[in-house]
Formats: structure tokens, C-alpha cells, sequence
């Protein structure tokens, strides 16, 4: 390999470390930027939607914690969607739904056309809520007691969505290696969304912790006008991006933070990821410009070794991308009470290294396997 193309390597490795650091610091700043309404309101209307197919083994759990719910129940309803379950799903809902009036038990019993199960469920949830804020979590999830009153305080007149942060937790007693690297991975990618919408441009959001105002969903259309996804929260956020003024909120507060699992093998952590990455496909210019500063950085590190054995170079980068990835990480298991991940976080870092330039390979497939249902992504 001649001189000349060694030097493009090494500027294009300063060059992408570069943008990837001003880029952390900038993401930093914009989580600082979301700030409670003024204007209080005083327990407003609210429907909470969990759409669940097959969670007979999580679903009572989540339920409960809803239960505890500091908010009127008068000014609250459940709606629970058991979207085509062939376990004992259906009967799990029907109990609480016969002993709890605010809760109440909605059927999926086809899919609408060009849509997807989990996009169905919500909005046929959507059209029968009676609440103008609609708040969504995930039927292996657990809300915090203050959960709804902490999303409703960031709602002002110009605020159409507010997303929440989603922190992993283990079903045993601790957290093992395998999945404190993805407690600290979903961090890591939360905090980015979070400092994204602080800054004015946001990028991406966790369906089990998501909230909108009903009437921003029907400006839009709802999911018949956008469309299928086999990520319904991304393509629900970037259509309130695209076609409407509205604000859209993230805050990291330990008052508003949900609580669910890690995936348990390295197959269904891909597949995961790979329907993130097929379903995040239409994310705005500075998303993209976030995913390609990321996926060359990480492959420009390691090649700049291998072609040029500059060990100082390739030093300084990696010790520069260590520090803003840290950066972010510790602007939320700080405020969230979970430092303990930090013993996690070294493994991370190579972990990251390996999977942001191995999954980049999926961004050409269409095929996505979701609870036992086959999607083809166009």
C-alpha cells in the first residue's frame, strides 16, 4: 500500500474521531435541555396501552406494577390489547379486567392490512382510548409508582411527545456479564436519543416508554397513514418529526424510568438489533450522521493499526472515543443510580467495537422474524 493512501487513512481516522467527539459533547448538552412544563396540569385524562401476544410469563407483572400508579384512578384507564396470543394471555387480562373497571381488555383478532401485529394493537387501542395523553410500555415491563405524573409535568402547549428511558435489569438477583454489556448498551444508544431531541433533532425512541398526545396521533393518519414498520415507535416519532411542528421531549429522570430485560442469547440480541437497524432505515440526515460517524470511527481504528501500525495514533483515537462514550454513559446511570454498571463498561467498549461494523451488514436484508410472525421489510 503506497504512502499517499496510508496518510488518507490516518487524516480519515482523526477526521471521524474528530466529528465523533464534538458529537458526544453536543449529545451531552442536549440532555440537559428538557425542562418540566411551567404551566402543571392538574391530572388530565390518560390511557396507557400495552399490547401483548403470547406474555402470559410477564404479563402479570407489568400489570401490577401499573396498579400501583400514583395518578386518580378516575382520571385513568388500561388498555390492555391481546393481540392474536395463543397462550393463556387472554385469560390473564380478563381477570383484572373483571376486578378493576379502569382496565379493559381489547381483542385483536386480524391484523389491518399493510400494517404490522404490534402496529394494529396500538392503534386500534389508539381509536378507543378516551384519554388525550396516551402512554405506551411493553407487556414484560415494570413502571415506576410516579411514572405517569413524571411524563404528564413535561407536557406544554408546544409538546406532542414525550419518550422515557428504559433501563435493563435482571431476572436473578444480578446482573451477569452477558447482560450488563447490554444494560450498558441500551444507556449508552438512550442517552444519544435523549441529547438528540435536546438539541432539536431527534433521531430515536423505545416503544416501552413512549407517550404522545392522541390528537398529534390522528393529525398524522396513526399507523395506516405511515405505514408498516417493523418499528413502530421510530416510524411514529420520525412522522410527528416530518409532518408536524410538534416538540418532542426525552428526558432522563429515574421518576419516569421503565424497567425491562435483557434479550438471554447472542442470536436474539441480533435479532434484535437487526430489526432496529432495517426499521430505522428512513432516520433523518443527522441520525445518519451519527450511524456513519460511529460505524467508521470503530472500523477505522483497528484498520489504521493493522495498515500503519501507528500504535500513538491509534492510542490517542481509542482513548478519545472511550472518553465520550463514557461521557454519555455516566450523564444517566448517575442520575438513575446504577454505577455499578461500570464494571461492565470495558467489555462494552469491545463488544461496541465488534457489532457496530458487523451489524452495518443487515441494513441490506428485508426479512424480520418478530413473535413467531415473518415480516418482510420493504
Amino acid at each position: 500500500m503506497n504512502q499517499m493512501t496510508l496518510q488518507i487513512v490516518e487524516w480519515g481516522l482523526l477526521i471521524v474521531v474528530g466529528i465523533y467527539i464534538l458529537q458526544a459533547l453536543l449529545l451531552l448538552w442536549g440532555t440537559f435541555q428538557h425542562q418540566k412544563s411551567k404551566h402543571q396540569q392538574n391530572a388530565p385524562p390518560v390511557s396507557i396501552i400495552v399490547a401483548a401476544r403470547n406474555e402470559q410469563q410477564t404479563l402479570q407483572r407489568t400489570i401490577e406494577s401499573l396498579l400501583q400508579l400514583d395518578y386518580p384512578q378516575d382520571k385513568l384507564e388500561i388498555l390492555l390489547v391481546d393481540d392474536r396470543s395463543e397462550d393463556s394471555t387472554r385469560e390473564i387480562i380478563q381477570r383484572f379486567a373483571q376486578k378493576y373497571s379502569f382496565i379493559k381488555l381489547i381483542s385483536i383478532r386480524a391484523m389491518i392490512p399493510g400494517l404490522s401485529g404490534k402496529q394494529t394493537a396500538i392503534h386500534t387501542a389508539v381509536q378507543n382510548a378516551r384519554g388525550e395523553y396516551i402512554l405506551l410500555t411493553d407487556a414484560d415491563c415494570q413502571v415506576p409508582f410516579s411514572w405517569v405524573k413524571e411524563i404528564i409535568a413535561y407536557y406544554d402547549e408546544r409538546t406532542g411527545m414525550v419518550c422515557g428511558q428504559t433501563e435493563l435489569i435482571s431476572q436473578a438477583q444480578k446482573l451477569s456479564l452477558w447482560e450488563g454489556i447490554q444494560a450498558i448498551d441500551w444507556f449508552y444508544l438512550l442517552t444519544a436519543a435523549s441529547g438528540a431531541c435536546g438539541i432539536g433533532k431527534p433521531t430515536s425512541c423505545i416503544g416501552n416508554n413512549l407517550s404522545f398526545r392522541k390528537s398529534v396521533y390522528q393529525q398524522i393518519g396513526g399507523f395506516p397513514k405511515i405505514g408498516f414498520s417493523v418499528t413502530e415507535d421510530f416510524a411514529l416519532l420520525d412522522a410527528v418529526v416530518r409532518q408536524t411542528t410538534w416538540q418532542v421531549r426525552f428526558p432522563i429522570s429515574s421518576k419516569m424510568t421503565v424497567q425491562s430485560h435483557p434479550v438471554p442469547t447472542v442470536k436474539n440480541l441480533i435479532a434484535q438489533r437487526k430489526r432496529w437497524l432495517i426499521g430505522g432505515k428512513k432516520v433523518r440526515p443527522y441520525g445518519k450522521l451519527l450511524m456513519s460517524t460511529s460505524f467508521f470511527t470503530h472500523l477505522l481504528i483497528p484498520l489504521t493499526l493493522i495498515l500503519t501500525n501507528k500504535l500513538l495514533l491509534v492510542t490517542i483515537s481509542f482513548g478519545t472515543v472511550v472518553m465520550a462514550d463514557l461521557m454519555l454513559i455516566l450523564r444517566s446511570i448517575i442520575p438513575l443510580h446504577r454505577s455499578s454498571l461500570l464494571r461492565f463498561f470495558p467489555l462494552f467498549e469491545i463488544a461496541y467495537f465488534l457489532y457496530t461494523t458487523f451489524l452495518a451488514g443487515f441494513i441490506f436484508s428485508k426479512r424480520i422474524h418478530w413473535k413467531g410472525i415473518v415480516y418482510e421489510h420493504k
